[in-house]
């Protein structure tokens, strides 16, 4: 993950809480990253960085579902160097992320970034999308849609190569291999 991601999932985040009543400690969590002091040299569990650089209930809310979801991990065992590195060695070269990374972001050159990015990646920014998940995760979805149809008297062939697929009106007809 880069530390440019990183500050992106943070504004999301940060933008998350204003929608939500929570404490007004979680509106510091990026000021605290400004004045917390340099970690250990060695490496740390990302729990421990994350709770040292933006607070503890960053640490439990937001990187500890995180990782379960990514990484279907305990982030109090994943090592800060193996998943967010570059976060590490920011801290290690200039002390508070956000600056650094807020420093890079605006020495940017406005047409070199939105050259970069995806038309449905600016429209998201510029129409201010949210992120959102599903409880139990995406499989979740999945597990509903196969009930489903399965239950209307569908049938879910697998490991079938489609051939075409013809829209009829609301319907589809899909033609596979025999």
């Amino acid at each position: 993950m880069q530390t440019e991601n990183f500050i992106a999932y943070l504004v999301v985040f940060l933008r998350f809480l204003r929608r939500c009543s929570l404490s007004k400690s979680h509106y510091y969590a990026g000021l605290r990253d400004i004045f917390a002091k340099r970690g250990p040299m060695g490496d740390e569990s990302m729990h421990s960085f994350v709770k040292r650089r933006f607070g503890p209930d960053v640490a439990e809310y937001l990187i500890d579902p995180l990782v379960r979801g990514i990484c279907a991990g305990d982030c109090r065992e994943i090592s800060v160097s193996f998943l967010l590195k570059e976060l590490k060695e920011t801290e290690m070269k200039s002390r508070s992320i956000m600056l650094s990374t807020a420093k890079k972001l605006f020495m940017k050159k406005k047409s070199e970034e939105k050259k970069s990015k995806p038309e449905l990646a600016r429209k998201a920014e510029h129409e201010g999308w949210s992120v959102w998940s599903l409880q139990g995760g995406l499989e979740t979805f999945i597990d509903s849609m196969v009930d489903h149809l399965c239950n209307n008297g569908d049938e879910i062939k697998y490991d079938t190569k489609i051939t075409s697929i013809e829209l009829e009106g609301k319907k589809a007809r899909i033609k596979m291999e025999s």
